[in-house]
């Protein structure tokens, strides 16, 4: 078998596995390192609970815990800066959907629906079946 030319080209490749930060790194067949992240337990992306709190004050401090999981997205050194803006939009539209879903009661999301169905045509009503 011939020898094939090496290609220059691909002489400074690096060879090997990708390392990512965090992640469990082998070193020999037996022998298993693992990454400790030094992240304490305040940073961590956890939704404070407290049942004894009423609906409204939830609904006062939706605005404060969104603010406060920003913060932290944006002050994790473990996140690449399109990773934080992503996390940013998440919590904005998650805010903004649990907004649109508090301001309106059930008695007016049941008057939207039925008006919207009243403005449907006869076309989508179900056709009588039987005699009469």
């Amino acid at each position: 078998m011939k020898d094939l030319p090496t290609d220059k080209s691909y002489e400074n490749t690096i060879r090997g596995s990708l390392k990512l930060k965090g992640k469990i790194i082998m070193k020999k067949k037996n022998a298993v390192t693992v990454i400790e992240t030094e992240v304490d337990d305040s940073e961590k992306l956890l939704i404070p609970y407290n049942p004894n709190k009423n609906d409204t004050a939830v609904v006062d401090s939706q605005s404060s815990e969104s603010d406060k999981k920003i913060e932290r997205v944006k002050n994790n050194p473990y996140l690449t800066a399109s990773e934080k803006a992503f996390k940013i939009a998440q919590i904005k539209r998650n805010a903004k959907k649990i907004d649109a879903i508090l301001a309106e009661t059930h008695r007016q999301r049941v008057e939207k629906f039925n008006d919207k169905l009243t403005k449907l045509s006869e076309h989508f009503d179900i056709p009588k079946v039987g005699p009469g």
